[in-house]
């Protein structure tokens, strides 16, 4: 356990919930320099949360740029657990933390007065964003999939899945890593699976190797 790692994370997070919670957990494994290579199963039980839900709060802070896979400890095969650095760098601070002078107006960093955006309560706007049918989903599916084999097959098999807005994230963001992998990327993609194959599997849920780490972090979504 690194505890200036640890003070990091705490101090510097800008977020919450399971994420701040994931994070934690690894920088509770990790050494000074934030690099630590617990399973994901681990993970989930340190943080107390089914290991569906424990990957994608780590894929989401890979996608936020604040934990990156570098490799497996031992060089092991796709499959093996996987070896993340906690971005120190990027741990900046708390997006919130706004000063505000006695007036309770606003300041910038630089104590600049910024118009509040407030008024009465009854006035607050809502904004709904609305939700994607699961034949827009599948088209995000099938752009980010690298192999366009048997799209009806696949289409059916994303249907009976019918996933929600944060399962579909995971999905793309899996794409992207497994994208990396040397399963992935040898022979012009030749060992990738059918997408309907891939999906029936829930590869999704699957941990790789990732053998090109330079690009990780510029493919996630």
């Amino acid at each position: 356990m690194s505890v200036r790692v640890l003070s990091k994370v705490w101090d510097g997070y800008p977020g919450g919930g399971t994420e701040l919670l994931a994070l934690l957990a690894l920088a509770d494994w990790s050494d000074d320099e934030g690099r630590c290579f617990p399973s994901i199963k681990s993970i989930a039980k340190k943080i107390r949360l089914k290991e569906r839900q424990a990957q994608r709060a780590v894929n989401k802070l890979i996608n936020n740029g604040y934990v990156k896979v570098i490799s497996n400890k031992f060089g092991g095969s796709p499959g093996s657990t996987r070896n993340y650095q906690i971005i120190i760098n990027n741990l900046t601070g708390v997006i919130y933390d706004t000063p505000s002078d006695e007036t309770g107006v606003i300041q910038d960093a630089n104590g600049c007065h910024i118009t509040p955006l407030t008024g009465v309560t009854d006035d607050t706007l809502t904004v709904i964003e609305p939700s994607l049918t699961v034949s827009a989903k599948f088209s995000k599916f099938w752009n980010a999939y690298p192999k366009k084999k048997s799209k009806g097959d696949a289409e059916k098999a994303f249907k009976s899945i019918n996933p929600d807005s944060e399962t579909l994230e995971q999905i793309l963001a899996a794409i992207e890593i497994q994208k990396r992998t040397s399963e992935w990327s040898k022979d012009n993609g030749r060992y990738i699976k059918y997408p309907a194959t891939w999906l029936r599997g829930k590869a999704w849920l699957d941990e790789f190797l990732v053998t090109n780490t330079n690009d990780l972090m510029d493919g996630v979504l």
